[in-house]
């Protein structure tokens, strides 16, 4: 059998699988809902040039997981915190 997992280890765990789970599906909703009329505009118009800021959206989205991370280990702590007070004998 698998060894078990303490209750805050648990919470931490299932919060931080939340927050990745949200933030995989919000990139990829965005990819979808912003790559369609990108490709019907490139098609339609036809001096359209596709001239995309990879570095900047690089960095922008290097910004955007890092603060999810913050966020998503900030509740995480106050279990451990929590947990720890409420284990004190």
């Amino acid at each position: 059998m698998g060894a078990r997992l303490h209750p805050t280890c648990w919470r931490g765990s299932v919060l931080l699988l939340q927050y990745s789970s949200i933030v995989a599906t919000s990139t990829l909703l965005s990819v979808v809902i912003a790559l369609p009329p990108t490709v019907v505009l490139a098609l339609r118009v036809s001096s359209f040039t596709v001239a995309v800021p990879w570095s900047q959206l690089s960095a922008l989205l290097a910004a955007i997981y890092l603060a999810v991370v913050l966020a998503a280990l900030r509740p995480v702590r106050r279990l451990r915190a929590a947990s720890a007070v409420t284990a004190e004998p």
